[in-house]
């Protein structure tokens, strides 16, 4: 058995979206769920006026001496009283998108989360 959820979230001021999968398979003895998502928000946005103005934002964070700094998370845990594993990775970081005469500055965080566990039987007696 698979099961898949797909959701696909726009935020009314229309500076946050989320998207997410969740994935559940059951098949030999083990139930496996998944859970994916990525969202994006609109940190500020910038208006460029002028060819110059441009060249002048680009040289200024050519020049920055400190990068803005991704980070990235691994979690992992196993349960050997419950036989379950369950493993979280999480990335954040920051990009630009150039659109006409405007600069979006971009937030990024996307996480995977697995999750995986035997079914117990029933004995019948």
């Amino acid at each position: 058995m698979r099961e898949v959820v797909f959701k696909n979230l726009n935020f009314p001021k229309g500076r946050k979206k989320e998207i997410s999968v969740e994935e559940v398979v059951c098949r030999d003895g083990f139930i496996s769920k998944s859970l994916k998502k990525t969202r994006y928000f609109v940190q500020n946005i910038r208006h460029i006026s002028t060819t110059e103005d441009f060249e002048k934002w680009i040289n200024a964070k050519k020049r920055k001496s400190s990068p803005e700094k991704k980070w990235f998370h691994i979690l992992r845990r196993y349960s050997d009283k419950e036989n379950k594993a369950k493993v979280l990775c999480k990335a954040r970081g920051t990009f630009y998108v150039i659109l006409g005469r405007d600069i979006y500055n971009i937030v990024f965080i996307h996480s995977v989360r697995m999750e995986m566990h035997g079914v117990e039987s029933k004995k019948v007696g």
